[in-house]
């Protein structure tokens, strides 16, 4: 009993007691879920994160149109975030988040009251100043929009080259579940872009119609487009893709303090984009309800896609073109040009972001801009519809109304309705006949 202790510290045992007593694993990374509104900001992150440990450069191609496959870095990055490829990614109505009709309405429900309740709270404060956050918005915006232009063009190329124009938006096989995936996350970004908004009122900028009627709109178009299975939509997301680069770029340096000399371009650009859309979302859902409801008239065949989504993007797409044109109007044409150039603010976020009809009415004098109040009991003159014809006249607070020149100005609408209609009938008709002989190549 008293003889030395036997040495029971073996190599087995040495094994067995280091796996016995070694520190306990890490808890895994959590990353934000595919509903938070920085999935998509965290997801770039990582995407430009694995772009320096998978970057392959090769000349340009049809599958590679800017010389590196994009997909197989965002795919790494997808799953670095998501635990899984995003090959293996599937949008279910009903299971993926953001894809019901009661989470849509509930988000927008709950931005139209924050934007409406937030801008009455703050009449009671001072602005703030969030200019910085506001420039940190804007860049992470354009980053974002443009890593999602890519990603779809990259996808989208080979598809025209490769079977055509009328495939691409018509056929069920430009459904693809790479593309699904970038229209997916293209849909979240319009929750992220709600921001805008919040920063509006926060630093007690104006709110018109235009901006919070086309962001709530614009995120339930997405997610029409998106439950309708409309091929289509390639071409409204890429234009706006590319316009929205342009537009955050602006405003962050607007923020910057820094002035452009295409400021005008950034509307103007909006303008073409719709006019475009429409050209291709028209043709789609005619050659569609055309083939289904009307074979007699000449058509391409059908179109993938559901017919409540053909309708309310034409609607939509419709209404914002109209918009945007009345607002191009008021701010750049009726104000004057070196009157809108004077009218940049910092932090504004509006479509274009500088005016309000209110702005433009202090700055009117009988046509004129001058920046300069009216006086109560100046003369002034209006004019209705456009006529022509002065049928209102206001002075030293007498008011006379010329009952012939209401009538006259009645007479020449009615006329010009008409006509437009007869017009619009007739460019329709031969658009779509044009348009037949094209998408046929």
């Amino acid at each position: 009993m008293g003889g030395p202790r036997p040495d029971r510290t073996t190599p087995s045992s040495k094994v067995e007691s280091a796996l016995k007593y070694r520190r306990a694993p890490r808890p895994p990374k959590t990353f934000p879920p595919t509903q938070s509104p920085s999935f998509p900001f965290f997801l770039l992150y990582v995407f430009f994160k694995q772009s320096g440990k998978m970057l392959e450069v090769s000349v340009p191609s049809i599958d590679r149109p800017f010389g590196v496959y994009l997909w197989p870095l965002f795919d790494a990055a997808w799953e670095k975030v998501m635990g899984y490829p995003a090959h293996d990614f599937d949008f279910v109505p009903g299971k993926t988040p953001m894809s019901t009709v009661r989470e849509v309405v509930a988000a927008l429900v709950t931005y139209y009251i924050v934007i409406f309740g937030g801008r009455a709270i703050m009449k009671n404060f001072s602005p703030l100043k969030l200019n910085f956050f506001f420039q940190v918005h804007n860049v992470l915006l354009t980053l974002l929009s443009l890593g999602l232009l890519l990603l779809l063009v990259e996808q989208i190329l080979p598809i025209i080259v490769r079977h055509g124009v009328f495939y691409s938006i018509c056929s069920h096989g430009a459904w693809t579940q790479p593309i699904v995936t970038l229209y997916y996350l293209n849909y979240l970004t319009k929750y992220i872009e709600l921001i805008d908004t919040v920063f509006l009122f926060l630093k007690k900028k104006p709110l018109n119609f235009l901006h919070y009627y086309h962001h709530g709109a614009t995120a339930l178009l997405c997610y029409s487009q998106l439950v309708g299975h409309t091929s289509v939509s390639y071409v409204p997301i890429v234009l706006n893709l590319t316009v929205h680069v342009l537009m955050y770029w602006y405003y962050f340096l607007s923020a910057r303090g820094i002035r452009v000399w295409w400021k005008e371009w950034v509307t103007r650009t909006q303008i073409i984009q719709f006019v475009l859309d429409l050209g291709f979302v028209y043709f789609a859902s005619y050659t569609y309800f055309a083939f289904h409801y009307f074979p007699s008239l000449p058509n391409k065949g059908s179109c993938a896609g559901e017919e409540f989504a053909a309708l309310f993007g034409c609607g939509l797409l419709t209404s914002y073109l109209f918009l945007f044109i009345a607002f191009y109007a008021a701010t750049y044409k009726k104000a004057g040009k070196k009157v809108a150039n004077r009218k940049v603010s910092n932090g504004s976020i509006a479509i274009d972001p500088k005016f309000t009809s209110e702005d433009l009415k202090s700055l009117k004098v009988n046509g004129e801009s001058t920046g300069a109040k009216v006086a109560a009991n100046s003369p002034r003159s209006r004019k209705l519809g456009g006529c022509g014809k002065k049928i209102w006249t206001v002075k030293k607070g007498h008011q006379k109304n010329t009952l012939g020149g209401v009538r006259l100005c009645i007479m020449k609408a009615g006329l010009m309705g008409i006509a437009a209609y007869i017009f619009a009938a007739a460019s329709i008709s031969c658009y779509f006949w044009f348009a037949s002989l094209i998408f046929a190549l």
